[in-house]
């Protein structure tokens, strides 16, 4: 397939934190009496073209992350530091099948704050020093317009990759590489709708033309189930007693919507066996379980294993039954731990 190239809501995967700002050129750092803006940001960046606001601090730095923090506290998130979607996003790009989108128009700043979220579009344009005071003033601006403008080209551009990837050739297939393409549509959906949130609070209108016009999260998820729907995974487990280790299994893979059968006719197939073995001490105190549980997840058209999986281990209690019983919970923790994982980390690997 042609490689996918998504502008993320985060210009680089790479940085925790990115925020635009205006080049020295422009900056003005000013060193007598108190300006304007520093009471009343909107006499130098009118309301009508500007959002602003004004930050303080015993140092150039801590009020510059000051006003960034209180004009970026409009879109009421905080930051999130490493996302599960960035960290997938960057494993597709080592992988080839994601190029990053890197926009010239906007220059990188790594603030230091660790409450200011991802924010594209935050320009620090001032700084005052008062020196009877000590303190230093920074006023943090977003143009309207030229928001707008970043915002509506990520949204687009994020929008065509999620029509694409809904119509790659194999998504006509049932299967579950089909399923784990849907799921990036879903996850970059995700994120569109945080850029059009963001988008519509600056420029509403705009905002909402475009959440009328783009796929939304809901509609790609739907569409993920759907095709679930069509892909039975068939487990078969032999000595399951009462079905326990069965359930547990069609649990985990009922959560991300796919069906589970016992019939041996699905294109994805569980087959294993639970192994138990009675052992008493030598004072016929003690009864133990030792049990293994084998499987492997395959597909059958591939004839290849997908996901094998072995535990083992022993338990001990006043009966056998009982010593089983504990056996079988501990498999069926191990299950919902490691075998999930294992799950998940399939379905979402893009081939």
């Amino acid at each position: 397939m042609r490689k996918i190239i998504v502008m993320f809501s985060i210009c680089f995967l790479y940085l925790n934190m990115v925020f635009c700002f205006s080049s020295s050129a422009k900056t003005k750092i000013i060193d007598k009496d108190m300006p304007e803006w520093v009471i009343n940001p909107s006499s130098k960046y009118p309301k009508n073209n500007y959002l602003s606001a004004v930050g303080q601090g015993i140092n150039r730095d801590s009020a510059e992350n000051k006003s960034i923090e209180e004009i970026v506290s409009i879109f009421g998130h905080k930051i999130v530091a490493q996302t599960e979607t960035t960290q997938r996003m960057q494993q597709a790009q080592a992988e080839g099948l994601v190029n990053l989108y890197k926009s010239e128009e906007i220059n990188q700043k790594i603030t230091k704050s660790e409450e200011i979220d991802n924010v594209i579009g935050v320009d620090v344009c001032e700084y005052w020093f008062d020196s009877n005071e000590k303190t230093w003033y920074a006023l943090s601006v977003i143009d309207i317009a030229k928001f707008s403008n970043i915002y509506t080209s990520m949204i687009v551009q994020n929008d065509n990759e999620i029509n694409h990837l809904l119509k790659l050739e194999n998504i006509e297939n049932p299967s579950l590489e089909a399923y784990s393409y849907i799921n990036l549509a879903e996850e970059i959906a995700t994120l569109n709708e945080e850029n059009i949130r963001r988008l519509t609070i600056v420029n509403p209108d705009k905002g909402s033309i475009l959440k009328a016009q783009c796929n939304s999260k809901t509609s790609v998820h739907a569409m993920l189930l759907a095709m679930a729907n069509k892909i039975p995974i068939s487990v078969i487990i032999q000595d399951d007693f009462n079905s326990r280790l069965y359930s547990e299994i069609s649990k985990i893979i009922s959560f991300y919507g796919f069906k589970t059968t016992t019939e041996a006719d699905g294109k994805y197939q569980i087959k294993g066996k639970f192994y138990n073995e009675e052992s008493i001490t030598k004072d016929n105190q003690v009864v133990y379980c030792k049990y293994t549980f084998d499987f492997s997840l395959d597909d059958v058209e591939k004839n290849l294993s997908i996901i094998p999986y072995n535990y083992s281990g022993r338990e001990g209690s006043s009966t056998f039954p009982d010593a089983r019983s504990r056996a079988i919970k501990k498999i069926e923790t191990n299950l919902s731990e490691s075998f999930k994982v294992s799950f998940e980390s399939y379905i979402k690997k893009l081939k």
